[in-house]
């Protein structure tokens, strides 16, 4: 005979399994209904939004993530995980992971291309919930965070390329006012990119792609590098440094650009090593057919503004330099008297000795980058400073002559 206390254990077995039941039930019809949010990696909210998510409650097990301190000493944190981390915020379940643009699943890390090369998707941030209210709460939070980039906005950055897409680089940009060049070519330089970055309309009213090309040559040492940091600082933009050399061929190439935002310097530097074969048989390396493409073809970024440095102009082929891939030619040299008193200025907040000069024959002066090095050595010394400057000049004379 049943007793009683069966029955109820009977019973409540039942309802534990009813209920069960139901909480399995609710779980895959949320997971049929779920709603995902989007957020590519090239995006400038994306890592204050991947930051929002890990500062929230988790609950599973942790996962691994990544430290790393910026130039003013603020830690960030990062996750790149493909599995799901599930946290909680006001009150509901999300879960968020970081996977392949255009995956809805754990895919490899590439997929070949149509040349038989492995090209690299760009990464996403993703935010999954089964709830509305959920989604809801979470796009509130995103574009609080948006408003709030508006009014304190990050400065200008550098990224650099990686395996997975574009990396934004802690190195602080610097300041215009800073990069002493002879006389009038930053200022000549920095309103030519003004007036482009404020004739959109006006290229497009007149059906003309709005891009803008600069190539800087000379030796090395003689600032390129840093008229264009500050040039991006001075009109606030963001620069992808890009080395034609490290590109493994066309595809990888113009992969990158297309990632790139728009209104941003997309920086190429060694483009002498780009060949000019378009046919070669092995596909490894630049070719001039793919750098043209990405300077004024279908594969150039709206708003893009492509600088191309060398130090051999003569090597490049003619066809980089037509007018609408570069518009800007720019040759910077060895310091002129004029540059190295600004820098003896800039450096010390006085005036040098009257006898600093240099050579007026260019093989014989320092370059920009001889003379900071030769300041390096006397930061707070502007007498030693002055004394060390006179042996640099000095010492060039007889290693030009024995060339």
């Amino acid at each position: 005979m049943v007793t009683a206390i069966e029955t109820v254990n009977s019973a409540m077995s039942m309802w534990n399994q009813a209920v069960t039941f139901k909480k399995q039930a609710t779980e895959r019809l949320a997971e049929s209904r779920k709603w995902t949010i989007h957020i590519l990696m090239r995006d400038r909210i994306y890592p204050d939004v991947q930051q929002w998510l890990l500062s929230l409650p988790a609950r599973d097990e942790p996962h691994t993530f990544t430290l790393s301190t910026t130039y003013d000493r603020q830690a960030r944190y990062s996750y790149d995980g493909k599995a799901m981390r599930w946290c909680t915020f006001d009150g509901h379940r999300i879960g968020f992971r970081v996977a392949e643009a255009g995956k809805d699943d754990d895919a490899t890390e590439a997929s070949p291309s149509d040349s038989g090369s492995y090209m690299l998707r760009e990464r996403q941030l993703e935010i999954v919930s089964g709830s509305p209210a959920a989604v809801a709460a979470v796009k509130a939070k995103v574009q609080q965070l948006l408003d709030a980039k508006r009014i304190v906005d990050s400065p200008p950055s550098i990224h650099v390329h990686s395996r997975w897409g574009w990396d934004r680089s802690q190195a602080p940009l610097r300041s215009l006012a800073s990069v002493v060049l002879d006389r009038g070519i930053k200022e000549s330089v920095s309103a030519d990119m003004g007036r482009f970055l404020g004739s959109e309309s006006d290229y497009v009213e007149r059906g003309l792609p709005w891009h803008r090309g600069y190539l800087l040559h000379g030796p090395p040492g003689t600032g390129k590098t840093s008229l264009i940091k500050g040039l991006a600082a001075e009109h606030g933009l963001d620069i992808y440094y890009l080395s034609v050399s490290s590109m493994r061929n066309d595809d990888d190439l113009i992969d990158r650009v297309h990632d790139v935002r728009p209104r941003s310097v997309v920086l190429l530097e060694d483009i002498d090593s780009a060949t000019a074969a378009t046919d070669r048989s092995d596909e490894s390396g630049v070719t001039t057919s793919g750098l043209l493409n990405v300077l004024d073809g279908m594969f150039t970024p709206h708003g893009m503004i492509g600088v191309l440095t060398t130090n051999h102009r003569d090597r490049l082929d003619p066809a980089i330099l037509r007018p609408g891939r570069i518009d800007v030619q720019l040759e910077l040299g060895p310091a002129t008297t004029w540059q190295v008193r600004q820098l003896f200025r800039a450096f010390y907040d006085r005036e040098p000795a009257d006898d600093i000069r240099v050579f007026d024959n260019p093989n014989m002066r320092p370059t920009s980058a001889d003379v900071i090095e030769a300041f390096k050595g006397h930061l707070y010394d502007a007498d030693g400073a002055e004394q060390a400057l006179r042996e640099l000049v000095l010492i060039r004379a007889p290693r030009v002559a024995q060339r």
